[in-house]
């Protein structure tokens, strides 16, 4: 079942933001070194600690915005479900892939969990929405 606060941006709207957010955020994590570090979004050295909330802002921007519009997408909880585990799943493949092609030295596991952070903000900010929702239809009648 839809709920009506989801239908005030149109369906097309939310896929092309999708489509356009998770480009970005592939492509983003694959940029060359110096091209993240001019961006201020290079994986950090414990000497810049500015770098490192930089770059953790990053993945949580980056994320949420991913997790926010596919929930959007979801009619129900089960799509909803969904939305959530295939941008998780989207995270953990970049950070594997970034360190199976070497493009990483480590497994960033700290980046991952920013992600998981992130996607659960999300999830969190659409399920008190949907009760927020329910409550009022309810309350309405």
């Amino acid at each position: 079942m839809a709920s009506s606060y989801k239908q005030l941006i149109p369906r097309p709207v939310l896929q092309g933001l999708a489509f356009v957010f998770i480009v970005c955020t592939v492509t983003g994590s694959f940029l060359p070194g110096p091209v993240k570090s001019q961006l201020g979004t290079a994986p950090p050295n414990q000497t810049h600690i500015q770098i490192a909330v930089a770059h953790r802002v990053s993945h949580v921007t980056c994320f949420g915005l991913d997790a926010l519009v596919l929930l959007f997408l979801g009619y129900g909880i089960q799509e909803e479900i969904a939305a959530v585990l295939l941008v998780a799943i989207l995270g953990y493949a970049i950070e594997a892939t970034q360190y199976l092609l070497r493009y990483s030295a480590v497994f960033e596991w700290w980046d991952l969990s920013d992600d998981l952070w992130a996607i659960a903000g999300a999830a969190l900010l659409v399920h008190g929405a949907n009760v927020l929702f329910r409550i009022r239809t309810r309350t309405a009648r």
